[in-house]
């Protein structure tokens, strides 16, 4: 199978999107499939200028959040770029992962794009989260929100939002299948946009790293949680978008009841005066590089859990990295993370409004009956291996795009 992967960004940069396009772009690979990268796709120096001095004078002027990626010129000259990157190459499919760059395709090939919601999924999510905030955080956390680019989204100009839903539109209509990470991002785009449901299928993301572990390796692991501290891992590069402030009021209210507790916080640094002696922050951690890779693989061995309070989230991949160390995750139960953590089985999701006392219920129960946890953890990492990683999402997918493409392999004998 030859498949066009098509981006805007370089596919082969593993900090893009978090990483995902570069490790979607891998798990075709590794199915066999003869991946053509195509990308990053340049724009002009026209439209470059033009749509960022759109992207202030909303900003400045209005107050309002331009996107420049939703700009109609900008991503018809990306499909430009793309047919020229792509010509007298033949391929069995044009594959994205992203809805914008298959918007403007004329091509008569199968198109499929595989992400995790669609735009007003996001504008959804955005909007809940922006007036629930209004209500529940601080004002050091709310200055803090404002000058985060994707709460902004919640004050979407009316320009990029018309474009938006009519790329969106454009991306679906022509789309052989529409793959989502989640059910909920699935069930958004059938809310909110015209397609065959036949067309939608759900497949979730896997973890951004490598994986080679077995049960043996977990158990080793275990031996590092020795239950003498109740160790938190939180990975972010937001705080209050995050809820870093939630995750601190969990760990004290467990150090309040006399459990020992350590927070280890990755990615991001508190905009916190002072913190408890029981917290420590390692800033960010690089993935492309041994020490990075090193060092976050000794915090996810040594953690008793990942919690990650999120306020707003399409699909956090950091719950599937855990559950490859076979790390319990504890979660907010918002977007697509009721695709990712099956209560019982690799943590528990549970409420926004959830009080911290009831996640500390949880760890402290489980961190003081040392047999449950054993099992907990070791289901985490066997969901991992059978759910949430990108060999298994690499061959779903590979499938579905055999389907779709059928008559074009079996001309090509591929």
């Amino acid at each position: 199978m030859k498949i066009a992967y098509i981006t805007q960004y370089d596919s082969s940069n593993v900090h893009a999107w978090s990483g995902s396009g570069f490790w979607i772009r891998r798990a075709l690979e590794e199915t066999g499939a003869d991946v053509l990268p195509i990308g990053p796709l340049d724009e002009g120096v026209y439209l470059r200028w033009k749509t960022r001095l759109k992207k202030l004078y909303y900003l400045k002027v209005r107050g309002q959040e331009f996107c420049r990626d939703r700009e109609l010129g900008l991503v018809e000259a990306w499909e430009r770029e793309s047919r020229r990157q792509l010509d007298r190459r033949e391929v069995d499919v044009l594959f994205s992962p992203g809805t914008l760059p298959l918007a403007y395709s004329q091509s008569p090939l199968p198109k499929v794009f595989w992400t995790d919601t669609c735009f007003a999924g996001h504008m959804e999510m955005y909007r809940q989260f922006d007036a629930w905030s209004r209500k529940n955080l601080k004002p050091e956390e709310l200055a803090e929100l404002d000058r985060t680019p994707r709460l902004r989204y919640a004050r979407i100009c009316r320009e990029t939002e018309t474009n938006a839903n009519r790329l969106e539109q454009m991306a679906l209509d022509k789309a052989s299948l529409a793959i989502f990470s989640s059910q909920w991002a699935a069930d958004r785009t059938l809310k909110y946009y015209h397609i065959d449901p036949a067309k939608v299928k759900v497949v979730p993301f896997g973890a951004n790293i490598v994986c080679n572990r077995r049960e043996e390796d977990i158990l080793q692991y275990l031996e590092l949680r020795s239950g003498e501290r109740c160790r938190l891992l939180f990975c972010a590069v937001e705080w209050a978008w995050k809820g870093g402030s939630f995750i601190l009021a969990i760990a004290e209210e467990l150090h309040r009841r006399g459990v020992p507790v350590a927070v280890d916080i990755v990615g991001v640094t508190p905009p916190v005066a002072s913190l408890p002696e029981y917290v420590k922050c390692h800033g960010f951690v690089s993935k492309r590089t041994p020490e990075g890779v090193r060092h976050f693989e000794a915090l996810m061995q040594q953690a008793d859990f990942l919690v990650l309070p999120t306020r707003a989230d399409c699909a956090p991949v950091v719950l599937a990295e855990a559950g490859s160390y076979g790390v319990p995750s504890l979660a907010t139960a918002v977007g697509g993370i009721g695709s990712q953590i099956v209560s019982g089985r690799n943590g528990w999701s549970y409420p926004l409004d959830a009080p911290a006392s009831e996640w500390a219920d949880r760890i402290e129960s489980l961190f003081a009956d040392r047999a449950a946890y054993r099992e907990l953890a070791l289901s985490s990492f066997r969901h991992y291996k059978e759910e949430l990683n990108w060999e298994t999402a690499g061959r779903r997918v590979r499938g579905l795009l055999e389907e779709v493409c059928g008559g074009s392999l079996a001309r090509s004998g591929s």
